[in-house]
């Protein structure tokens, strides 16, 4: 064992490092810290617990099929046969833009 590190031992020292790792968990899924708490916390509500991961549960959901489209608009600028890519018909169709802009023409 170094200087300065510390072993917990015991069952309250592997509840810490549990609380810890829902801690650094929720934070990595974007939790608060009151919604960690409200989660974690000994004798609380099973149906508000519940209702609050169902409602994170789709808050993540929803911000996966956001990342998903920007990674789809990314891959198709980096392989996108226009020269111009803001010109390109299926780059504007993949950003919901239906504003006419005259198309120049393909790189063969």
């Amino acid at each position: 064992m170094l200087l300065g590190e510390v072993h917990p031992v015991g069952p309250a020292s592997a509840g810490r490092e549990l609380r810890v790792s829902v801690i650094l968990r929720g934070k990595q899924a974007g939790m608060s810290l009151e919604q960690m708490s409200e989660i974690m916390r000994n004798g609380g509500n099973g149906v508000s617990r519940r209702e609050l991961l169902l409602r994170h549960r789709e808050t993540l959901a929803e911000r996966m099929r956001e990342l998903q489209e920007s990674v789809q608009v990314i891959e198709h600028i980096l392989g996108c046969p226009q020269e111009d890519f803001m010109r390109c018909a299926e780059f504007r169709i993949l950003l919901g833009d239906d504003t006419e802009v005259p198309l120049s023409p393909s790189v063969d």
